[in-house]
């Protein structure tokens, strides 16, 4: 029985460590210095506290297996949670030739602002770059309508944002 509780203490407190951790790398990439700093000593010493906790428990396999299991289990449960709650924002490009201008008004009736640039490919021919930002509802409207009108379009995740479109 107190294996047991031992067992699912560690995988608990693994599983929290990890997500934290993530937490942390999200937060590092997005340049939240002070939720990174924060959420960085809380995880520390969560990570020493189940460390020591399998260290005791070396000459039990089961124990190391369980650490692992949660680790795992962690960095999913941790993803899940940044795509459900990230509030990211993305910068994409779409080019299109002159008769596929209407998707302009099709993007722009989806509430989502496009600036257009005149440009040229390798043929001479005309093309039109649309820039865009927007946040991840945004993409994943604006990704559907890509895929099926066949467009091509890269996008790129976007540091902080400042100004407005005029």
């Amino acid at each position: 029985m107190e294996l047991l509780k031992d067992l699912f203490l560690i995988f608990s407190l693994r599983m929290i460590d990890v997500i934290l951790m993530t937490t942390v790398t999200l937060s590092m990439v997005s340049n939240k210095k002070l939720r990174a700093g924060i959420i960085g000593g809380i995880e520390t010493v969560l990570y020493a506290v189940v460390l020591s906790k399998v260290m005791a428990k070396l000459n039990s396999p089961i124990t190391l297996i369980v650490y692992g299991l949660a680790y795992g289990l962690g960095i999913i449960v941790a993803m899940l949670i940044e795509e459900k709650f990230s509030d990211d924002k993305f910068t994409a490009q779409i080019v299109v030739l002159e008769e596929d201008l209407g998707v302009v008004k099709d993007i722009r009736d989806m509430d989502i602002p496009v600036t257009v640039i005149d440009g040229q490919g390798i043929s001479n021919e005309k093309r039109f770059f649309l820039f865009i930002v927007l946040n991840k509802q945004k993409y994943q409207l604006l990704d559907k309508y890509v895929k099926k009108k066949e467009l091509f379009m890269t996008v790129n995740k976007s540091s902080p944002i400042n100004g407005y479109f005029r």
